[in-house]
């Protein structure tokens, strides 16, 4: 009886652990999505940045010609 007790308790571990280790992977995946998002997302403020200083850049050649 004590060896299966103990049996049963180690299984009750592996099951808890298993399912704890899939939790953990899903919160990962999810952790790895928003960083994409979140890089994604500062390329594209970078790049607006990039064509509003572009944009200022060329207006005030122009400008600096037209003078």
């Amino acid at each position: 009886k004590q060896i299966k007790k103990d049996e049963s308790i180690y299984e009750d571990e592996v099951e808890t652990t298993a399912r704890f280790t899939l939790k953990l992977q899903q919160l990962v995946q999810v952790k790895n999505e928003i960083n994409k998002l979140y890089l994604k997302s500062l390329c594209i403020i970078c790049l607006v940045n990039f064509r509003l200083t572009s944009s200022i850049s060329l207006e005030t050649i122009l400008n600096d010609q037209i003078e």
